[in-house]
């Protein structure tokens, strides 16, 4: 579809602007889109913003994230109030003041600095992970003409956590003049007139009720992944997974996300759950192919100690790369994983996941997504191992309740109008169509 503006018989293609809140959940966001779009530009803006900043300044650069992208602008601005400085809990009236005159200083440089770039970025459209960041109540303030379309990136947490400092945030949005502070404490809720694509049965229900402009999408990267999935099993998968070691196509394969917890439930609860891990592959690693996927980012290290001696047999392998990320989830039957996303990720490949988490310690309440998309919950190895086997053995009874659970799953989850030709081009242009004339013809820089 051309939905591009023509000028002098050369087509115009669209821009949408994009702004990070935390890059692990942003980026993969805004390239998954850009994969839907291909007739956009899209031009991606580290606005140096609060919400990751460390994280986000580490891991955001050109060659780390803009080469990707068509254009790659860095705000030309270092906020006074990020930088790293020990709190002065003595001092006087005096300094205090002097430190607030000063945040008020630094907070008007950014605003000026932020509103001159994005205006000589010319965009058509704004995309955003959050509309709880300074950036993106900056952007609806300074460019009201401009449409802003908020994605939800990951699983919300929809409980009522109030708003800390409510009436001293308040006061500094007044003194500044500028919204620096959120207004209310929930994702979806801080930007009223913008447009808000959401995924998942939950969250339709909860925005419908609270506001308008609200779409049902599918996840775009749950796009791209179940697309690169299916590109995967239509080739030899196991070839390529074989550069890394020998595994067997006749047999059925599970695969094991292991991690580290000892900073969520302490270190009990991972010598309980490693326990579990070597009673898993003691029963499964002589008749599945068993894949252990290290995170990327993690220490590979204590894992290959811990499993050395079942990582001696041919069938077993340590993984780490993401590379061939959608091969892996291509080949599995199975997936065993602890509250990991990646498991919803495999379950909506079409594999069966099973939740492992050690009876040490209580459940996580607020991982309803858990319960949704794993055939099991256990506790421990043996309950697991006794699954596969009813799985294995049970004349395909398990198996049938097995695929109606997914069907449910994936029917809450998957938004069969995403995967239609033309659809994102159609929605995105949607969004220009009610849009200022600022907004059509790019936006100018508002007054200082």
């Amino acid at each position: 579809m051309k939905d591009q503006n023509e000028q002098g018989g050369v087509v115009v293609r669209k821009r949408a602007l994009v702004i990070p809140a935390y890059y692990y959940s942003s980026n993969p966001l805004f390239l998954s889109i850009k994969d839907r779009l291909p007739e956009w530009d899209f031009v991606y803006f580290f606005s140096k913003d609060t919400p990751g900043y460390g994280l986000n300044a580490e891991n955001i650069s050109y060659d780390k994230v803009g080469r990707k992208f068509d254009e790659y602008h860095e705000l030309e601005y270092d906020p006074w109030w990020l930088k790293k400085r020990e709190p002065d809990f003595t001092l006087s009236l005096l300094g205090k003041l002097s430190v607030g005159v000063r945040y008020l200083t630094a907070v008007r440089s950014y605003v000026r600095c932020f509103n001159r770039q994005v205006a000589a970025m010319k965009p058509d459209l704004a995309i955003l992970p959050s509309d709880m960041t300074f950036s993106a109540r900056l952007l609806r303030k300074s460019f009201p003409d401009l449409p802003i379309v908020v994605v939800q990136p990951n699983f919300l947490d929809f409980r009522d956590k109030g708003l800390r400092y409510r009436f001293a945030k308040r006061m500094f949005n007044i003194l500044t003049g500028v919204p620096f502070f959120e207004r209310q404490p929930y994702f979806g809720l801080e930007i009223e007139d913008d447009h808000l694509l959401v995924w998942g049965e939950k969250s339709v229900r909860f925005y419908q009720s609270k506001r308008g402009q609200v779409h049902r999408i599918t996840n775009p990267e749950h796009c791209l992944l179940l697309e690169r999935v299916e590109q995967a099993r239509r080739s030899d998968p196991f070839r390529r997974i074989r550069e890394f070691g020998d595994l067997d196509p006749q047999r059925k394969t599970v695969v094991i996300f292991i991690g580290s917890f000892v900073s969520l439930y302490g270190e009990e609860f991972q010598r309980q759950l490693n326990r579990e891990y070597l009673q898993v592959l003691d029963r499964l690693a002589g008749s599945f192919n068993v894949v252990l996927k290290v995170h990327p980012t993690a220490d590979r290290k204590p894992w290959e100690e811990l499993f050395e001696k079942h990582l001696q047999q041919k069938q077993v392998l340590l993984l780490q790369s993401n590379d061939n990320f959608y091969e892996l989830l291509s080949i599995a039957d199975v997936n065993i994983s602890t509250f990991s996303y990646a498991g919803l990720q495999a379950a909506l490949a079409g594999s069966i996941s099973i939740n492992l988490f050690p009876s040490c310690r209580r459940r996580d309440s607020n991982s309803e997504w858990v319960a949704e998309c794993s055939a099991l919950n256990a506790s421990s190895a043996e309950e697991l191992c006794a699954y596969l086997a009813l799985l294995e053995y049970g004349q395909g009874i398990e198996m049938e309740n097995h695929k109606k659970r997914i069907e449910v799953f994936t029917r809450s989850y998957l938004n069969p109008e995403s995967f239609q030709a033309g659809y994102w081009e159609k929605l995105f242009a949607s969004f220009l169509s009610d849009a200022g004339p600022q907004a059509k013809g790019g936006c100018d820089a508002p007054d200082a």
